[in-house]
């Protein structure tokens, strides 16, 4: 679908015309447009993982000791 739309604003056809034809709303190809444009390409790029908190966050406050009550 991506690379249709790329392919139909290309050739000259408007968003408008364009999300007709592929049956999805104009925002949506303009969106794919302007991330092609500024991208280079259409493809969805992964996302960063959570790799974790750092071990010394997760330690606490060794002059605190970790209980419920003051």
């Amino acid at each position: 679908m991506h690379a249709s739309a790329r392919h139909r604003y290309l050739t000259g056809e408007g968003y408008k015309n364009t999300s007709k034809h592929l049956k999805i709303s104009a925002p949506t190809v303009r969106t794919i447009i302007q991330n092609c444009k500024k991208h280079g390409h259409t493809k969805t790029l992964p996302r960063s993982k959570n790799l974790g908190r750092n071990p010394e966050q997760t330690a606490g406050n060794p002059k605190k000791p970790n209980v419920w009550w003051p």
